[in-house]
């Protein structure tokens, strides 16, 4: 595996200079007038032009009035996702590239876990933080991004005050925002790991176990980290049809190794049992077996540990299960 993370080129001494020079440019210009469809296909295409020169930062301060907007489109959104989906470190063909050039070790001895610190690593303390945070922006954006005619019930909505409203169901998006879900999820896990476990920039084992075991002790970080467990796997499952064969056999394989365990992991959360089915002592997860699994559909959304029980009990699942895989196969 190549240490990626740690040659990572957009790590900019000056970032606020190419704000400047593109506000320079014309950030008030009428080209990006976004009441104009002129205005907004310029947007687009600077963004575009912008995530192709590497700056990151400049593309998600660009899309970022236009998504919010009452204009918002699908075509703005994977706009917006692959803005922060180049600030969150993914390099779209080199990715695809080291998962098809590490497939094998993938599913087996926490593999796909350590690979994903590695991948992305930032060695910079802020920088990595951005990273994380973007994942989640990318993925709320990816969310959004529904089938026609997709009517959304209320307890399947994202983001519902906005003009980006996103769905818990990966039926109901696009398969090309389903595609993208992976990559951006894999952006989440991997730079979560980075941010909590402490991770040896050598082997990619951790340092330390992830901290959310406990209800009391999750929190929207650890919510965001179960979610793209879950998402990445939702994601793979529905993107695997319509891919390369080649790289189609790398997803279902990483789907195929994890998605049962992580099922199982949810319904252990939710009743407050650890892997090896010993007693956790969470007070607030004493739901039947079988309640969660498969994983609660709010889990998909890293709001919902807060403000539900039953999908903080899960996430807890998934947390220790990786902590702790009594087979090896979480993260070492």
């Amino acid at each position: 595996m190549a240490l990626r993370g740690l040659r990572q080129t957009n790590l900019r001494k000056f970032p606020w200079l190419g704000l400047v020079l593109l506000c320079l440019a014309g950030c008030s210009a009428p080209g990006f007038d976004i009441t104009t469809e002129a205005g907004r296909r310029a947007i687009i295409n600077e963004v575009d032009r912008l995530i192709t020169a590497g700056r990151c930062d400049a593309a998600v301060d660009l899309i970022e009035p236009l998504y919010a907007s009452s204009y918002s489109n699908n075509e703005i959104r994977f706009s917006r996702a692959s803005a922060h989906g180049c600030r969150s470190g993914i390099d779209y063909w080199d990715l695809v590239s080291e998962i098809l050039d590490n497939a094998s070790t993938l599913t087996v001895g926490g593999g796909l876990w350590a690979f994903l610190a590695e991948y992305f690593y930032n060695s910079t303390a802020t920088n990595l933080n951005n990273q994380m945070h973007s994942s989640w922006f990318a993925t709320d954006a990816v969310q959004a991004i529904l089938r026609p005619g997709v009517i959304l019930p209320t307890d399947l909505k994202i983001n519902a005050s906005t003009n980006n409203v996103g769905s818990l169901w990966p039926q109901h998006h696009t398969d090309e925002a389903n595609f993208y879900l992976i990559f951006v999820s894999m952006a989440a896990i991997g730079a979560t790991q980075d941010v909590y476990g402490n991770p040896s920039t050598t082997t990619w084992t951790k340092g330390n176990d992830l901290p959310w075991i406990t209800t009391d002790l999750m929190t929207t970080d650890g919510c965001a980290y179960a979610s793209g467990i879950v998402n990445m796997l939702d994601g793979i499952n529905e993107a695997s049809s319509f891919t390369n064969s080649t790289f189609s056999s790398s997803l279902t394989s990483i789907y195929t190794a994890f998605s049962t365990a992580i099922n199982d992991a949810c319904d252990l959360g939710c009743q407050g049992l650890d892997p090896l089915g010993a007693a956790t002592g969470d007070a607030n997860c004493t739901y039947a077996a079988g309640e969660c699994t498969p994983c609660v559909e709010k889990l998909r959304n890293r709001d919902n540990c807060a403000a539900d029980t039953q999908t903080n009990c899960a996430a807890t699942g998934i947390v220790r299960y990786i902590n702790s895989d009594p087979l090896g196969n979480g993260w070492q």
